[in-house]
């Protein structure tokens, strides 16, 4: 009679797979949510630059400033990911990259609010 042992043990490695597929593609959405946020917010921000001030000059410098940082750190970043724990990478990344568009909107803030105080 055949044993059911190795049948079981295939089921079980086919469930773990589909379980680590199923984090991966939960994973790979959210940085693709992330990444067409944040191309969609540095477009927004130098459309708002450009009307607020009609100078395409501060426009490209709005795009420039934004594609700059990844232009020079991808090298490094990818050597220090492939050290460090990629979780806490992203976290720490996608965290920053989401409160980096307010910088610029609350520094307009204040100097508009202390001028007209």
């Amino acid at each position: 009679m055949p044993s059911l042992k190795g049948k079981v043990h295939l089921r079980k490695n086919n469930h773990s797979r589909s379980k680590g597929m199923m984090i991966f593609s939960i994973i790979w959405a959210g940085q693709l949510v992330s990444t067409l946020g944040s191309g969609l917010t540095s477009f927004a921000l130098g459309v708002w630059i450009y009307e607020a001030t009609g100078s395409a000059t501060l426009f490209a410098i709005n795009m420039v400033i934004w594609i700059l940082p990844n232009v020079v750190l991808s090298p490094v970043a990818g050597v220090l990911t492939d050290r460090w724990d990629r979780r806490l990478v992203m976290l720490f990344s996608d965290t920053g990259a989401g409160l980096s568009p307010q910088l610029p909107l609350e520094c307009h803030l204040s100097s508009t609010h202390s001028h007209a105080a």
